[in-house]
């Protein structure tokens, strides 16, 4: 039997107060919200969409040296 993580989203505080959710795994600021409970909503809506860049880490990671 394989188990699989829930989505991991941190969340980062900014200079102004604000929090972001950050994927990890396609790299963009999924919120933005003024207090940090608020992003949970938006972490569980999100559906990931991986870019070009977060493609390009993964390979380099997975290359052998």
């Amino acid at each position: 039997m394989v188990f699989t993580l829930p989505p991991f989203f941190p969340h980062r505080r900014n200079r102004d107060g604000s929090f972001d959710s950050i994927c990890l795994k396609c790299l963009i600021t999924i919120a933005n919200a003024r207090i940090e409970a608020d992003l949970a909503a938006h972490d569980m809506d999100h559906v990931c969409n991986p870019s070009i860049l977060s493609q390009q880490a993964f390979d380099r990671a997975r290359t052998p040296r």
